[in-house]
């Protein structure tokens, strides 16, 4: 098995309310306004992009970022650009129906990509670490010309590097939305790495390669996680599956107990369940995953300052300077 989630048991996504709040401490009155506030605003930009200019078509590049060659799918827009983090055997594929959308809610910049190993990426000679695989990709946003600020979302085992880019690049990520996370906490819970039940393909031989490299290199890889959390000042919405699909109800709370983790305690980060959805919300639920990926970029525009700018509702053409 290569992605992991869990279903916890808090309020789920209701029709009149796409996103539910998991605090330790209470908010107050006033932010859960400003909430409300926000989420308003962004179904008004929705409804403005949905009736304007036709989205731009994404382009496909294959970027030598120093050490191997990615392939990316650009769609260009304005800041913050939207970075796709696909699960764990996943690639950029993951994304295809959900990117058009997302440019029409928001206007953003849309970036999906295939890691080392996976889709039309080139499989590396040797070795490599999930801190690498970081660092590979920002340079291959670099080359890309898209706006550096970001709004990462991670799906599944994807969350892991995105954890870890939030950490190494704190002044450009400006917010984080989690699709039913892979966490360390929850590795941590079933007994570690070694428990860890990865199921192996057979078949391409590229495929079987990356993915045994996943399988090899994870105990290290989760280490360099674990000492890289998410800045404390980063908002974060965890939006989790509805339906409980793991095999055994131990793994089902372990992975219940590790989305919760990264809530807990702090009261610019909020759990949000995607009901009558399994792992893969991108499909059963991609409503869900558009409203709170919209939310997330006009509250990160709220607080920079250019909500309702004209920057952000005309795109920045591929290969514009910052």
């Amino acid at each position: 098995m290569n992605d992991y989630a869990s279903a916890p048991s808090i309020r789920p996504v209701s029709a009149g309310r796409h996103r539910s709040h998991h605090r330790s401490t209470g908010a107050g009155v006033h932010g859960q306004l400003l909430r409300v506030a926000v989420m308003l605003a962004a179904s008004l930009l929705a409804l403005n992009a949905l009736a304007g200019a036709p989205v731009p078509t994404a382009s496909d590049e294959m970027i030598d970022v120093g050490g191997t060659v990615l392939h990316f799918r650009v769609t260009p827009g304005c800041s913050p650009t939207i970075l796709l983090e696909a699960g764990g055997s996943l690639d950029s594929s993951e994304w295809t129906k959900l990117e058009p959308q997302l440019h029409a809610a928001t206007g953003a910049a849309i970036v999906s990509y295939d890691r080392a190993g996976f889709g039309r990426s080139h499989l590396p000679h040797g070795k490599y670490s999930i801190d690498q695989q970081v660092t590979w990709l920002r340079q291959g946003l670099d080359k890309a010309k898209v706006p550096e600020d970001v709004v990462l979302v991670g799906h599944s085992y994807g969350a892991l590097l995105t954890q870890l880019y939030a950490h190494r690049y704190p002044e450009i990520t400006k917010g984080v939305v989690l699709l039913d996370p892979q966490t360390v906490a929850a590795v941590d819970a079933i007994g570690g790495p070694s428990a860890v039940p990865f199921q192996m393909p057979t078949s391409p031989p590229k495929l079987v390669a990356a993915e045994t490299r996943k399988r090899d290199s994870f105990p290290a890889d989760l280490n360099i996680v674990r000492q890289a959390p998410f800045p404390n000042t980063l908002p974060i919405t965890v939006v989790a599956a509805g339906i409980r699909w793991l095999p055994t109800d131990a793994l089902n709370d372990a992975f219940d107990r590790g989305r919760k983790s990264i809530v807990t305690g702090f009261p610019n980060r909020h759990l949000v369940v995607a009901e009558r959805s399994r792992h893969m919300i991108s499909d059963d639920r991609p409503d869900v995953v558009v409203s709170n990926v919209q939310a997330m970029v006009d509250e990160v525009r709220q607080t920079d300052g250019t909500a309702g700018q004209s920057g952000c509702g005309a795109p920045v053409a591929a290969g514009a300077q910052r």
